[in-house]
């Protein structure tokens, strides 16, 4: 049953890391400090990195460069295209660090699987923004993207949530 949550809770942060890297890593720091890792005690020592107090200041402050960026059109096609890649390697990294205390054979497949998910989540994203909501008023561009937040901040409440 671990395994499935495990398999459930990466999923899950790596798909968010297709749309909002910074914040997927940002939480994964946060839940380190406040001990929501608990259910897998050797995701603090592999996370820890990420606990620190400047590294989630900056982290956060990416987030909220990347989220005001994603509001003004032009900044967003720069950002997108540099994040898009950040995005593959952090959710390969969050797969990494997820599967490895489990093991190594079963941490480079989950890296490469995570990859392909915030790869896939990233090109879709990119793909439906640039076809359908570039096009549109600011507004609508604005609220798709805020959206993409909302979203985003959701399925990383679930994944915190299945492993209390």
């Amino acid at each position: 049953m671990e395994i499935l949550r495990l398999f459930l809770f990466t999923s899950l942060l790596c798909a968010c890391c297709g749309w909002r890297c910074w914040l997927v890593l940002a939480a994964l720091g946060a839940a380190t400090n406040v001990g929501w890792l608990a259910t897998f005690p050797e995701w603090n020592e592999h996370f820890s990195l990420l606990s620190g107090v400047v590294t989630m200041a900056l982290l956060f402050g990416f987030y909220l460069l990347e989220f005001g960026a994603d509001k003004s059109p032009g900044a967003e096609k720069v950002i997108r295209k540099f994040s898009q890649w950040v995005r593959l390697v952090a959710a390969a990294l969050v797969a990494f660090l997820a599967f490895f205390p489990v093991s190594i054979w079963l941490a480079i497949p989950g890296a490469l699987a995570g990859a392909a998910t915030g790869w896939t989540m990233t090109t879709r994203t990119l793909r439906l923004r640039e076809k359908w909501i570039l096009p549109r008023p600011l507004l609508r561009r604005v609220g798709f993207s805020l959206g993409e937040d909302v979203i985003c901040w959701l399925v990383l409440w679930l994944a915190f949530a299945q492993l209390g």
